[in-house]
């Protein structure tokens, strides 16, 4: 049902609806008519930013609310060199003309560049978090979906190796789904629920299952990965983790391992000649005597790239919407977790 939305935008390579308003979560009374929903958020990616930005100015001008020059601003956020997630962000657009009728929405547009670089190496986690959870396709896009499966995967290893060696299905989603909220700063200074993560999977079980389904046959047998059930019907893993003890270079994500090495490699000094600092630090997390201190080192590193990403993403989103109502929807979303 989401695809009519595209229709009142330019053209984009590929898009999806997730969060609570596209997705059932916890916390919400859906069936009552007079509970407000949600808003809808939606992420397009596109070729070029700059141009899409131009084209949709005009189609949809009322979107844009920033204080300053936009045409400036997003060869800021999202022309040559920029950093971080490099999302521009439109919120609280109303979706009646777009046949949603009382619905507000929140759409935000990347570069498939920026994007396909999250997806693979985890350069910001920033929508590749997002798409570790349940969500609607909008738009498929071969590259992409390509490189959400590699995505997931990651997911996967990752929160293997922050498991014990017997964890149920609940927790291995709860884990999968929390990756890209450790650091987040959002948390921090109260702009996001603190149940988010339980919300996100309790009532998804069955969804995640469908989403990771191949991604846990991807690497059974590389983590000798067993199932079976208790007595309450439930799904639980075990896992030996003496594969930990022989991490292949590439088994996380590339920018993960960068910062992971910034964090606690070696010097690179004291690497040997065949060496290069992401294969060191692979090594290095293979020979650590305690499941503990891997998993610190990993939370960590995890911590540093989403706190980094979602401090910049906010600034940005402020500049993006204008600060009066980038701090009404702040505030809207601080008083929501009171609630």
């Amino acid at each position: 049902e989401y695809a009519k939305i595209l229709k009142h935008f330019p053209t984009v390579d590929f898009a999806f609806a997730y969060g609570s308003g596209a997705v059932q979560q916890g916390g919400y009374n859906y069936d009552d008519p007079t509970a407000e929903l949600p808003m809808i958020d939606v992420i397009f990616a596109v070729h070029d930013p700059i141009l899409w930005h131009v084209d949709n100015i005009q189609r949809n001008p009322t979107h844009y609310t920033c204080s300053f020059d936009v045409h400036w601003l997003v060869k800021k956020v999202q022309g040559e060199g920029a950093v971080g997630p490099a999302l521009w962000f439109n919120v609280d657009v109303g979706m009646d003309a777009l046949g949603f009728p009382g619905r507000r929405m929140k759409y935000g547009v990347v570069s498939v560049r920026h994007l396909l670089q999250d997806l693979q190496y985890w350069q910001s986690l920033y929508i590749a978090g997002r798409l570790h959870k349940p969500l609607h396709i909008i738009k498929p896009h071969d590259d992409i979906m390509s490189a959400t499966k590699l995505n997931r995967v990651f997911a996967v290893k990752t929160a293997l190796l922050l498991l014990p060696p017997t964890f149920s299905e609940l927790q291995l989603y709860t884990t999968i789904a929390g990756l890209s909220y450790m650091g987040d700063q959002r948390m921090t200074f109260g702009a996001e629920n603190l149940n988010k993560v339980d919300n996100l999977v309790v009532s998804k079980v069955p969804a995640f299952r469908q989403l990771y389904e191949s991604s846990l046959q991807h690497v059974s047998d590389t983590v000798s990965l067993q199932t079976w059930q208790d007595k309450d019907n439930s799904t639980q893993y075990s896992q030996d983790l003496a594969y930990a003890t022989n991490l292949s270079d590439d088994f996380l994500p590339l920018h993960l391992r960068h910062v992971m090495h910034d964090q606690f490699g070696a010097a690179r000094s004291s690497l040997s000649a065949t060496s290069t600092p992401v294969s060191a630090i692979m090594t290095q997390l293979s020979h650590v005597p305690s499941p503990a201190r891997r998993r610190e080192m990993i939370q960590k590193s995890i911590s540093r790239i989403v706190s980094r990403a979602s401090g910049r993403q906010t600034l940005v989103n402020l500049a993006c919407v204008g600060l009066g109502k980038g701090a009404s929807y702040l505030l809207a979303k601080v008083i929501k977790r009171i609630k």
